[in-house]
């Protein structure tokens, strides 16, 4: 595994300043508290991370040294398109485990990464204002070498890994490189030209569109069918011929008969 300060990746920038650690609460806090001197690519990788996050605040952990826990840096963003970043690292994932394990991987919105209906991949965008400066994090997490029995007995009953769905073995540092050199490439992209070149990729693989949908706010659930998803990450959905736009930080998505 990486030791701190080590330069193993094929990357140009991100990553080549990695900074592990046996056990972290969360990588994303790390990051945000440290990030103001932290060089943009910062990746901090943790073994096992105590009180990990998803969207909306739902708790993340698992076994150490079966789940990759990474976050990464990034600095010099633009604000006006910083909200599709949770899209951007979903597609950036999805074409990193497609290669890696030559199986199919989709999106389902925004940014979960899911394998044969099972969640596989957790993503977590976050910015962070420090002084005149604005920078972001963005956490990976991903089911690596978790078996069927750690998932059945935390009752994750729509989770899987890698090794569960693809019957692929391979390290937290292959999964890492795989997604930074992916993440990298589409960064270029991305801080040049918007998310909008990306969108048809970012498209294909989304399980949801054409599907129906539950979108939850709060307590309330309503019942539509995904229409489509804009550059800005947001979902369009038409609920009995009225389209409404969803935003990712405003309401939880699920199948109709379940989470996909």
């Amino acid at each position: 595994m990486l030791q701190t300060g080590t330069k193993r990746f094929r990357t140009r920038i991100l990553g080549q300043n990695c900074l592990y650690f046996k056990e972290l609460d969360s990588t994303n806090t790390y990051l945000k508290e440290h990030g103001g001197s932290l060089a943009h690519g910062t990746t901090v990788i943790a073994g096992r991370q105590t009180q990990g996050r998803g969207r909306l605040g739902r708790a993340w952990s698992s076994d150490e040294h079966t789940a990759l826990y990474m976050s990464v840096l990034l600095k010099n963003i633009p604000q006006p398109i910083s909200q599709s970043l949770p899209s951007l690292c979903g597609l950036a994932t999805v074409k990193a485990l497609e290669k890696l394990t030559g199986r199919e991987f989709l999106i389902k919105w925004p940014n979960d990464v899911i394998c044969l209906g099972k969640k596989v991949v957790g993503i977590l965008c976050e910015g962070r204002l420090c002084g005149e400066q604005s920078y972001y994090v963005c956490g990976i997490g991903v089911n690596v070498l978790q078996d069927r029995a750690f998932f059945a007995r935390n009752g994750l009953d729509h989770g899987g890994s890698i090794l569960t769905q693809t019957h692929r073995v391979k390290t937290l540092e292959a999964v890492a490189e795989s997604i930074l050199i992916e993440l990298e490439a589409l960064l270029d992209v991305f801080v040049q030209e918007g998310f909008m070149p990306l969108l048809p990729a970012y498209k294909r693989h989304c399980v949801n569109i054409g599907r129906e949908v539950r979108v939850i706010t709060g307590e309330t659930e309503q019942h539509g069918i995904c229409v489509d998803v804009c550059a800005d990450g947001s979902m369009l959905v038409d609920f009995c011929g009225q389209t409404k736009k969803i935003c990712a930080g405003e309401a939880s998505v699920r199948g109709f008969y379940g989470y996909v």
